[in-house]
């Protein structure tokens, strides 16, 4: 078995954007005075298992309810192609879908035996959100507001295993980028617009309506703003938090190649922003 098609499967590129609420969290930790790399290296790894899961779980039902076969686009949207190309079969993507999960549940066990059991309830909620997120979520519009919630729960979480309790930094930061989770896989969702239509999957372009939701693309970077102005503002958030903004242009790049109907130069777009400000948060913290 080619382990090409299978790097192409979990679509490792994407891994920051669950790995990166990871370090969030556990950057803000270390601001706070608790540090432990064991736990650190054990929450990352333990995130990026599950986030490639998710990959595979989205490739599969995608493929299987037809969303895949429909859209023409592959890389940023339209899943990673695996399937549809024939390099592997759905029993095995699946198969690797639970395995990777499975792996993930362990790694979540052995921190929940370490930490305390709260850990074992975030091990839980992941796990079920991760496989029901593109099988049932997506199918009745709650897909991107899960997906908003697993990242504040991934900053959350990655600092409650570090220092046994949350912040409300934990809260605005999640809530930062869990709008720029969302923001993503919303500008995403439109080259996929009449595939996701036909085969009754319900992101929120399609609940707007392609028009419609074209017009709101700026309201994500803002209120994702909002939610670091807040936490600087109510100190939750250290002020350095603020450079964040120098990455701004980037947001106003994606959104205006939105407007101009550039959808595929403002996708790239909008992946850099989401990235490069999840890492300057994670920086300004330290």
């Amino acid at each position: 078995m080619s382990i090409k098609n299978w790097l192409k499967a979990v679509r490792y590129q994407y891994l920051p954007a669950s790995v990166i609420p990871a370090f969030t969290g556990i950057a803000l930790a270390y601001r706070a005075g608790h540090f432990n790399a064991f736990y650190a290296l054990l929450t990352v790894f333990g995130v990026a298992l599950a986030h490639m899961s998710a990959d595979l779980f989205n490739d599969y039902y995608d493929y299987v309810k037809g969303t895949d076969l429909l859209s023409k686009n592959r890389g940023l949207s339209g899943g990673s192609g695996v399937l549809v190309e024939g390099l592997l079969s759905p029993k095995e993507v699946k198969r690797a879908g639970y395995l990777l999960l499975g792996f993930a549940a362990v790694v979540g066990l052995y921190l929940t035996l370490l930490r305390g059991l709260p850990v074992l309830l975030l091990t839980l909620l992941g796990g079920v959100s991760i496989y029901l997120y593109t099988s049932v979520l997506q199918r009745v519009g709650l897909g991107e507001l899960t997906l908003a919630l697993e990242r504040v729960a991934t900053v959350a979480g990655s600092f409650y295993v570090q220092a046994l309790f949350v912040t409300s930094a934990t809260i605005f930061s999640g809530l930062s980028l869990g709008v720029l989770s969302i923001y993503m896989v919303y500008y995403a969702a439109f080259p996929d617009y009449d595939a996701d239509k036909t085969t009754g999957k319900k992101t929120l372009v399609v609940l707007l309506g392609k028009e419609r939701a074209l017009k709101i693309t700026p309201l994500f970077p803002l209120v994702s703003y909002f939610f670091v102005f807040l936490g600087v503002l109510l100190n939750a958030l250290p002020l350095y938090a603020l450079f964040t903004l120098c990455v701004l242009p980037l947001a106003i790049l994606s959104v205006l190649s939105a407007k101009k109907g550039q959808v595929s130069q403002g996708l790239r777009q909008t992946a850099i922003f989401t990235r490069v400000f999840g890492v300057v948060l994670t920086l300004s913290v330290l």
